[in-house]
């Protein structure tokens, strides 16, 4: 069904195995990956007919924007894609660790409308919080009891998800979507773009300010002299803190779906259906607001048990 869209999508993913839930919050199945490109001709056809089938996934039903803010404290796998918060460090005057970066990208056969790809963008991130989020909190412990400093009790300013509705956000298409222009009518030139602008927002720990959001960023590639018929590429960078693979791969599909709904039509047909902050990996394993140190045998079911071998299983096998 998705795998029919109009893309090729290059991906990097550290510890995607690991992570055990679509962070974005996609009530949907993993996306299939594409790895046929169709000729400009055909674009906006097989775009339309992959947009309809997957906003019948993503939901049918609009919901009012949330009139609250939503907030989450991060858990322990989202606190190591963070720059880390390590006191000790810090007192040195030595930055933090950077931060861990997700990258995925897509190629497409033409070139969308800035208007269009910022409308498709902000009807994302107004259905899925993590998108206009930032993090408040330092995360430091009231103390550090060991040699190292590194075992820690209390922790009284926890690292927490912030996310104000869409409508009350600073935060929107403008502070995520960057044009580069690529001075050339050549496609390797393109791919030259696109793929070292890959590779240095891979190997980037401080591109965003996690403070103030937003926790992402697209770049679109695209041709100076090819105009609307020329292919283009989508750079998209996380703190990977907010994403995982099969998020990355349904957020490009919604947003291409998007993209093909106001070409056909002028609108998003189907709205997404507005999300609520998803839950953390302990919360999905340990049950809620249970961590680790809190759950003794008892906590533990087979179910649970099979479920963490079986991801480490998977992260063997690749």
């Amino acid at each position: 069904m998705l795998n029919r869209l109009a893309l090729s999508i290059w991906i990097v993913s550290f510890f995607e195995n690991t992570c055990l839930l679509p962070v974005l919050g996609f009530n949907i199945p993993n996306a299939f990956l594409s790895t046929k490109i169709v000729n400009q001709n055909e674009l906006k056809s097989r775009m339309f007919e992959a947009a309809q089938d997957t906003e019948t996934m993503i939901g049918s039903e609009e919901q009012p924007l949330s009139d609250s803010t939503q907030k989450r404290m991060l858990g322990s796998q989202e606190l190591l894609m963070l720059p880390r918060q390590y006191g000790p460090h810090l007192a040195k005057n030595d930055k933090p660790f950077p931060q861990m970066s997700h990258v995925s990208a897509v190629t497409l056969s033409s070139t969308p409308k800035i208007e269009t790809l910022s409308q498709a963008i902000d009807e994302a991130m107004a259905a899925h919080p993590l998108l206009r989020c930032h993090i408040e909190g330092d995360g430091e412990p009231t103390k550090r009891i060991d040699l190292f400093q590194m075992v820690r009790e209390g922790e009284p300013n926890p690292c927490t998800f912030v996310c104000p509705p869409f409508e009350e956000s600073n935060l929107s298409s403008k502070n995520v979507l960057s044009i580069i222009d690529v001075d050339s009518d050549s496609r390797e030139e393109l791919k030259s773009s696109w793929t070292t602008n890959f590779a240095q927002n891979l190997d980037n720990g401080d591109w965003c300010d996690v403070s103030t959001g937003p926790l992402w960023k697209v770049q679109l590639h695209r041709l100076s002299s090819g105009g609307l018929d020329a292919p283009c590429a989508l750079v998209f960078t996380f703190n990977h803190a907010i994403s995982d693979q099969s998020s990355a791969n349904m957020l490009i599909d919604h947003i291409v779906s998007n993209m093909a709904s106001l070409e056909e039509s002028g609108m998003v047909k189907k709205k997404a259906n507005i999300q609520k902050v998803p839950i953390s990996m302990e919360d999905s394993v340990l049950g809620m607001n249970n961590r680790f140190s809190d759950v003794q045998t008892d906590g533990f079911s087979l179910k649970t048990a099979s479920y963490v071998a079986g991801k480490a299983s998977e992260g063997l096998r690749n």
